[in-house]
């Protein structure tokens, strides 16, 4: 029995690649080059604030943690962009809002009491980020790090079963949310796929961690009639849990296969944006995991992808994949690399030195998720700004090229002055100044030799008075 239910999953699945709905006219029309995304924060009372935000790209997401009473982010991006909301209630209540912002919005983030709040521009704006709110004052929190994998202690066709209700009633809830509430057409399509999909998601993703073991999960008929009845949708390609998903159905079906034997089959089974989009979640992918075969792996993908943003996307990824590799053996602190933002250079540690040479230099030690480091870069451009014969160099420690780029667009820093260390995990930089943890600072001379290897942080009023005596001395 178990060669025919396997059989029937596989050949159902591939057979609704045909079945596809032509509805690509429902999807929102993303520009070609990116466009600002403005988040507007008013917070006169100067309550914690955290959120954190991620393109409908990419795994990981990207932190927001404050108490300023006003600040404005900038994300640009051809595509729309999560944004999850974080609030503690009492000691132990976590509150965690979804909304989804598109290439061009201006959106208006308070926090007048004890949960954040998000407005727009526009009536019918407002109304369409009141779902995620009213949807959580009814089902609880939706996604986020506070919620973890729906009923996974059940039984598989049992979890099945609640996962099933569960989708019932999101359906129903948005149902009644969209006749009282007029919103766009493309918001209405995302939110009906996002919950479609979201049972898959859920469903399958319990099931990655032991593959070879979990994979009996498909003898079960009423598990294999669900995979089997998996909608293909092109016009879903924009919508991450969609590729994800894919992803894990094809991890359990494919489970053995070797990598290239594993893209070869989604090449082949797959097709337009669906194709792209899962070809795009497996290589990205590999290229985390530090994949043997990720040079081929990317080759194969930019030969064979057709969507430009996917493409760049990946090529910047991967750039700075190879450039970590590369360098992973380099023991010596001169030959270390460091990758230029402003011209996407790489620089040896002497040739960072020497670029610098001249004036006393302040080095700050940071990465995109660490909160410290992103509530100290405020203190520093203040900071600057009073001392303008001394270097800021900012030397992120970001595992992914595009979260360090991305914050730095996304708070208006200064281009010329960042620079990301080329292999975090074996770098030299790191393991000659003993950087264990950051924010980290430290002092260098006109003449490359360190005056300070643990620098006060720029919020500290001890850092001014280093840099008078310095500055006078000098």
């Amino acid at each position: 029995m178990k060669p025919v239910i396997i059989a029937l999953l596989c050949i159902i699945f591939y057979s609704c690649k045909s079945d596809r709905k032509d509805d690509n006219q429902s999807s929102t029309e993303m520009p070609t080059t990116p466009q600002n995304i403005t988040i507007i924060i008013n917070n006169p009372l100067k309550k914690q604030i955290f959120f954190d935000w991620s393109s409908l790209l990419d795994a990981a997401t990207q932190p927001y943690e404050a108490t300023s009473a006003h600040d404005t982010i900038l994300i640009k991006s051809t595509i729309p962009v999560r944004l999850i909301s974080s609030d503690m209630i009492g000691n132990s209540k976590i509150v965690q809002n979804t909304f989804l912002l598109y290439p061009n919005d201006t959106v208006f983030l308070a926090k007048p009491q004890s949960i954040t709040n998000i407005s727009g521009k526009s009536d019918q704006r407002n109304k369409e980020l009141s779902f995620s709110p009213q949807f959580r004052e009814q089902f609880g929190n939706y996604e986020g790090w506070s919620v973890s994998t729906p009923f996974g202690d059940d039984k598989p066709a049992i979890r099945l079963q609640k996962i099933k209700e569960a989708y019932q009633k999101h359906i129903a809830f948005a149902d009644q949310f969209f006749q009282v509430n007029h919103s766009n057409s493309a918001f209405k399509n995302f939110m009906s796929k996002e919950f479609y999909y979201k049972q898959y998601f859920d469903f399958l993703a319990l099931y990655q961690e032991n593959l070879p073991k979990n994979k009996a999960i498909i003898q079960d008929a009423q598990v294999a009639r669900f995979l089997a009845d998996f909608k293909l949708d092109d016009s879903a390609s924009e919508i991450p849990i969609y590729g994800y998903a894919i992803f894990l159905l094809e991890s359990l079906l494919q489970e053995g296969k070797s990598e290239i034997d594993f893209y070869q089959n989604l090449k082949t089974k797959y097709s337009g944006k669906t194709r792209d989009i899962v070809l795009y979640r497996f290589v990205d992918f590999c290229i985390i995991n530090s994949s043997k075969n990720i040079s081929t792996l990317y080759t194969y993908f930019q030969k064979d992808a057709e969507n430009i943003v996917l493409k760049n996307n990946l090529k910047e990824q991967y750039q700075f994949m190879a450039n970590t590799l590369n360098s992973s053996g380099n023991k010596s602190l001169d030959s270390s690399t460091v990758i230029h933002f402003s011209d996407k250079k790489t620089l040896t540690w002497k040739q960072l030195l020497e670029k610098n040479a001249g004036k006393i230099t302040y080095l700050d030690f940071w990465a995109s998720w660490c909160k410290p480091c992103i509530e100290e870069m405020k203190y520093s451009h203040e900071v600057q700004k009073k001392y303008p014969n001394i270097n800021f160099v900012y030397l992120s420690q970001d595992e992914n090229y595009k979260h360090w780029e991305n914050s730095i667009l996304a708070r208006n820093m200064s281009k010329e002055s960042h620079y990301l260390i080329g292999s975090s995990k074996n770098s030299a930089i790191l393991s000659q100044f003993n950087i264990t943890s950051i924010p980290r600072y430290m002092i260098i001379d006109q003449y490359g030799k360190v005056l300070n290897a643990d620098a006060p942080r720029p919020s500290d009023a001890k850092l001014k008075t280093v840099f008078d005596e310095l500055l006078i001395e000098k």
